[in-house]
């Protein structure tokens, strides 16, 4: 090619000997699935002194993650299909299912305990031991009593804190048990675990071709290939012979037509319950968790804003409290406020508002304890000091509720609901304490006096056997001339069967009458019909291990 004059010539027509023909990393070719040495922005060579462009980085290689399966996970598919069918069994009883309620949470404890912990005996520590006896206090209700209230709640109580259980047989000393992060974390995987591993039954079921369950399975199929037709031709034999067992077979066969639906298909969905029932034991024995919330740092709002929320909160429980010393507890009804009639209604007005009050309180001062943990030494004391204050005034607003509380109670009689609400007010007092002492002394384990409020108070309600208390509280007032009602109809249609003994009572009084509150449903016309339709009904369920329960054995027994 011949140089044209009015162009000029290109300054270089082959590239320096320092730069090769062909890029390559300065490091060397990068491979397949390794990323480059210098990063995804790495320059690439240098033309005479310029950065060429950067070196593509090769996507990262996906990495599939293999599941295995041992032999206890093959043989779990076998106990999670009949911890489904069994739960099927339980909804299937015409009356709540009292001691099969037990004998279930006993059998599923069990496989998940062996399934979990594998067959050497695992170390409990003192949480699992404390665990396992706060699980079995809200398990033996169930065969003790007949409150459905109480058997609904206990029924959530023990799942989710059959979960924390768990979550501490696996991980040990690592889970500390009086940290809110525990429950919190068990109460997410109380909603993620059965949903998690959803296709790991079926993992663990194609596994079992490659393993000697394959062999065991078809020489048991050809057993019962083989047996079949001999065993119907003894059958046919044995019922000619014999005119009794004939009828039996019979009987049992029409049977047998008769329920194989209705078995059928609790086979079919207590394998779909089965699914959730091994995807959250899946979780638990390999450790596919939810993680748990992260700790908050402590220390990081500014003092003064905590002290004026702190402040003005004072303030106006100041106001409040001095409003029901003059009102509430000065006890004259000229004070009452224009409309209200008395105090049955000027109590019931705002209870459930002082309870919403209290547990914000709560909340709040344990929060700003947190947050302010790490000031000053002067600020930090202003802060505890003035949750000391908001705890004393809540402690005068909770005395109100329960004041409000034990006047509507003397107009109006005992419920459930009520007791429940007298319960937890209890639990607020001592949690009032608590944060008193977390106050004045910043090391207390508040959560761990929480943890043991609530379940040693919540088990002590199930064994305190509320209706029969409700139902002497309303009839022995109502005998006394306290109140003009017994609240018949509630005790018959609203409380178990230990309510009986107190109607029983209350008739033989001479008092033989209900009184509706509705006209249009009047079910029984005599307290004397009401109590014998209830013994009745009490010795169905009795007929039948899955509903029986000692209530309903004292009840029948009459």
């Amino acid at each position: 090619m011949e140089n044209r004059p009015d162009r000029p010539a290109p300054a270089h027509t082959e590239p320096p000997a320092h730069t090769p023909p062909h890029p390559v990393p300065p490091n060397g070719p990068a491979h397949p699935g390794q990323p480059h040495p210098h990063g995804p922005t790495a320059p690439g060579p240098a033309y005479h002194g310029a950065a060429g462009p950067a070196w593509p980085t090769p996507p990262p290689a996906y990495v599939r993650r293999v599941y295995t399966y041992d032999g206890a996970d093959r043989r779990m598919l076998a106990g999670a299909w009949l911890a489904g069918f069994l739960w099927l069994q339980l909804l299937g009883v015409s009356g709540p299912p009292q001691a099969g309620m037990l004998l279930y949470f006993l059998f599923a404890h069990v496989i998940l305990f062996l399934y979990t912990t594998g067959r050497r005996p695992a170390k409990l520590s003192a949480p699992c031991l404390v665990l396992y006896a706060a699980l079995l206090a809200l398990a033996l209700p169930f065969l003790l009593f007949s409150n459905r209230l109480l058997a609904t709640f206990n029924l959530l109580a023990l799942t989710g804190l059959s979960v924390v259980l768990f979550l501490l047989l696996r991980d040990g000393e690592h889970t500390p048990w009086d940290s809110p992060r525990t429950l919190l974390r068990g109460a997410l995987n109380f909603f993620y675990l059965p949903f998690a591993h959803l296709a790991r039954p079926f993992g663990a079921a194609r596994s079992l071709s490659g393993s000697s369950c394959k062999k065991t399975v078809l020489h048991v199929l050809i057993g019962l290939a083989v047996a079949c037709p001999l065993f119907a031709l003894a059958l046919l034999w044995l019922t000619g012979a014999d005119a009794v067992f004939g009828r039996f077979v019979t009987i049992s066969l029409d049977w047998l037509s008769a329920t194989f639906g209705l078995f059928s298909m609790r086979l079919f969905f207590g394998a779909l319950l089965g699914l959730l029932f091994y995807s959250a034991a899946y979780g638990i024995r390999h450790g596919a968790l939810a993680a748990g919330p992260r700790a908050a740092a402590a220390g990081r709002t500014p003092p003064p804003i905590i002290i004026t929320v702190l402040s003005l909160f004072a303030l106006l429980y100041a106001l409040f409290c001095a409003v029901q010393f003059v009102y509430l507890f000065g006890g004259t009804t000229s004070q009452l406020p224009a409309g209200v009639s008395g105090y049955a209604q000027y109590a019931r007005a705002g209870f459930f508002e002082l309870c919403y009050v209290t547990g914000l309180n709560l909340a709040l001062t344990l929060g700003c304890l947190q947050l302010s943990a790490a000031s000053r030494p002067g600020l930090w004391r202003t802060v505890r000091a003035l949750c000391a204050v908001i705890m004393g005034f809540t402690a005068v607003m909770l005395a109100s509720a329960a004041y409000r509380m034990g006047l509507y109670i003397a107009v109006h009689g005992l419920t459930i609901l009520r007791t429940f609400t007298l319960w937890g007010m209890a639990v607020m007092s001592v949690l009032i304490v608590g944060v008193l002492c977390k106050a004045l002394r910043p090391r207390f384990r508040f959560f761990r006096l929480l943890t043991a409020t609530v379940l040693i108070g919540y088990a002590a309600l199930n064994f305190a056997n509320i209706d029969a208390r409700i139902a002497s509280f309303n009839v022995n007032r109502f005998l006394s001339g306290q109140t003009e009602y017994a609240y018949e109809e509630y005790l018959i249609f609203h409380l178990s069967y230990d309510a009986l003994p107190a109607l029983e009572a209350l008739r033989d009084s001479g008092y033989n009458e209900i009184r509706y509150s509705r006209s249009y449903y009047t079910p029984y016309a005599t307290l004397d019909e009401a109590i014998s339709a209830r013994r009745n009904a009490a010795r169905e369920e009795c007929a039948d291990l899955r509903s029986l329960s000692l209530s309903a054995h004292r009840a029948a027994g009459s």
